[in-house]
């Protein structure tokens, strides 16, 4: 396979929606690479008061923060991120990430898995 460069804003973005707790228009996601190719690559937008509300996955996840503010509650322990934070989500962790400051947040994340298929959501 040849190398790959994507601009992600010429990605498909969508809307946040779960089953629980439905659709939420602060939050938009979408994935950087092709859906077959590894490892899961994505960028997540959160708009001021917006969250990735609580639900895990079996594998890790990591966060990199390249704009805003915000914070990661882990298995009930909060972590506060920045522009620059890196956080580690172990997999089966129960989480949920906050924009808590006045301007989006826009978070890089990873999944060291084949396809985002793979990736099984589960919410409270």
């Amino acid at each position: 396979m040849d190398g790959l460069s994507v601009n992600f804003g010429q990605t498909t973005w969508k809307p946040w929606e779960d089953p629980v707790n439905g659709r939420d228009e602060r939050v938009s996601w979408t994935t950087v690479f092709p859906r077959d190719l590894s490892p899961v690559v994505g960028i997540a937008d959160i708009d001021p008061g917006g969250a990735l509300p609580f639900h895990h996955h079996e594998p890790a996840e990591v966060y990199h923060v390249i704009e805003g503010e915000g914070e990661v509650e882990i298995d009930g322990k909060v972590h506060r991120l920045a522009v620059g934070s890196t956080a580690y989500v172990p997999g089966g962790c129960w989480h949920e990430t906050r924009n808590t400051g006045s301007g989006p947040m826009r978070i890089l994340y990873f999944f060291p898995e084949a396809r985002f298929d793979d990736v099984v959501y589960h919410f409270e």
